[in-house]
């Protein structure tokens, strides 16, 4: 049962969502990649940091140990990559540099991304380095041609992957498909806005 307030009162036409334009995209992307240079390059630092001490400041030969504690520090700035990438996007519905941009990614129902949709996201961006790390794993990079056909697919995965933004309904990425979420703006419109 209504009241008269409330059946006096106009119904607000339904908020909808602007699908994130290419150039935000982009530049929610570039953030991205400068956020995770920061932390690779602290990473970085450190394990030059732990190889410098170890040698007494270049006094000596590093240590087995030495080399193995840089490998693992600057190893774990993959780990850091997935996580700026999986964590944000499952808990708030966006990476660091989507936040800054005023971007969301979204499932269909409009609720951010589960953390295996978040995780099949960042997979899809991987795509591309795994096929290049795999040749390099079976020896296929060491011949120029074979080499050039491993880049070259490599290549037609990123643009592909990223290309698709222009051919797909909802301006989505390969990633997006395979996650099956959108990137909107997180302003909502109303109707008459778009």
């Amino acid at each position: 049962m209504t009241t008269a307030a409330e059946a006096e009162t106009p119904a607000s036409p339904r908020a909808v969502a602007k699908l994130a334009s290419l150039e935000m995209r982009a530049i929610a992307f570039v953030l991205d990649l400068v956020i995770l240079f920061i932390c690779v390059s602290t990473f970085f630092a450190l394990g030059g940091l732990v190889l410098l001490l170890s040698t007494n400041f270049g006094d000596s030969d590093p240590t087995d140990q030495a080399l193995s504690a840089f490998l693992y520090i600057w190893g774990s700035s993959g780990v850091i990559w997935a996580l700026l990438e999986i964590v944000p996007t499952t808990l708030m519905g966006a990476t660091l540099g989507k936040l800054i941009m005023g971007l969301k990614v979204v499932r269909r129902t409009g609720r951010p991304p589960a953390l295996w949709r978040s995780i099949v996201r960042f997979l899809g961006y991987l795509l591309s380095p795994m096929v290049v790390t795999l040749a390099l794993l079976l020896g296929l990079l060491s011949d120029p041609t074979t080499r050039l056909a491993v880049l070259v697919v490599a290549g037609a995965i990123i643009l592909g992957g990223f290309g698709m933004v222009f051919v797909v309904r909802g301006r989505r990425t390969l990633q997006d498909l395979l996650a099956g979420t959108y990137v909107i703006e997180a302003r909502q419109y109303s109707p008459e806005e778009i």
